[in-house]
Parts: structure tokens; sequence; C-alpha cells
């Protein structure tokens, strides 16, 4: 198991028992991201603060208790409100991994393709236990129970907001510009 700390802000974690999956915890953290993406399907949690979250067409202001879904690939940002610190949670996970998983459970698998915001109370619940079983001194085969528990009830996937209000939407060309802030390290 791998868990680094920079500046007692920041922790990761990542086995090499379980490739497929890795995940931070960032705490009072004002670091910003200029629009990246990943590889893998990545899943986020607000803890605390205010987040502004900007993917294609879509702008939110993510809150406590809000999880965010943005599929491989994806070009995104989320960053904290000016002047405000935020502590946030974030699972990467290996794609093909996520669709084995649920072709075993569900006739239909498949990934969002496109970048999911939920403020289900459940769902966040459900992620934040997973994230904690991860980053504690159970088994690997205990984790990956966990974590096929959580991708199988996909309460990650099914409580997402329908629609996003018009007021959030944006220039996907304002987007590409870079972000609303400045640039972390």
């Amino acid at each position: 198991m791998y868990r680094d700390s920079l500046l007692s802000m920041s922790e990761f974690w990542y086995d090499p028992a379980l490739p497929f999956v890795e995940s931070r915890k960032a705490s009072d953290s004002r670091a910003c991201y200029r629009p990246h993406s990943h590889p893998t399907l990545s899943i986020g949690a607000v803890d605390a603060g205010l987040s502004h979250f900007r993917c294609s067409d879509v702008a939110a202001t993510l809150r406590p208790g809000s999880l965010v879904i943005v599929p491989p690939e994806l070009v995104h940002s989320c960053n904290p409100a000016p002047e405000v610190s935020w502590s946030y949670q974030m699972l990467h996970l290996e794609p093909t991994w996520v669709a084995g998983v649920t072709a075993e459970m569900e006739p239909t698998p498949g990934l969002p393709s496109s970048a999911c915001i939920s403020h289900s109370a459940a769902a966040y619940q459900h992620f934040c236990k997973l994230n904690a079983q991860l980053f504690s001194a159970i088994s690997a085969a205990d984790k990956e129970a966990a974590l096929i528990e959580f991708i199988g009830q996909r309460l990650w996937a099914l409580s997402v907001d329908s629609s996003v209000p018009p007021r959030y939407r944006v220039d996907p060309a304002r987007l590409a510009t870079g972000p609303a802030y400045p640039a972390g390290p």
C-alpha cells in the first residue's frame, strides 16, 4: 500500500494488489487545477467548502455532500471558490474493471458518457464509507469486496441529477481558454 502526506493536507492511497483503483483525500485545500482529464472513471466528493466544477457545457457549484462523476478522458476542472478552502475525496477507477464488474451485475452495463452531479445523501455516505475502507488497514480482499459492492449498487450513477439548470451552462469554448482561477503547483 502507498500512502503519502503533503503538508498534512493531502493523502494518497494505492495498493499494488488493487491496481485498478487509487484514491486521494485533500483537506482545507486551495489548490487550483487547469482543465485536465484522467484515463479513469473519476468519482469525487466534496466534504467541506465550495467548489466550482466545469466540464463540457456544464458549470456548477458543488457543496458539501455533492458527488461528481467524470467519465474517462473527459476534460474538466474543479476548483475551490475564491478565498475559500475546500476538502474533497477523489476515487479513480480503471474503466475496464468497472465495466467488468457492472457486466456481472446487470445486463446493460456501462459508464456514464457525460459528467454527472449527485446531491444524494445516501450516495455520498456510501462513497465516504468506501473511501474510509480503502485508507484503512483491512485486507486487500476486503477492500476489493467493498469496491465491488459500491460499483454494483451504482448509487454513484443512479442518483445523479437528471438535468443541470440552464443558468449553469457555459460555452465550451470558454472552458478551453483555461481555469477561472490560477493554476496550482
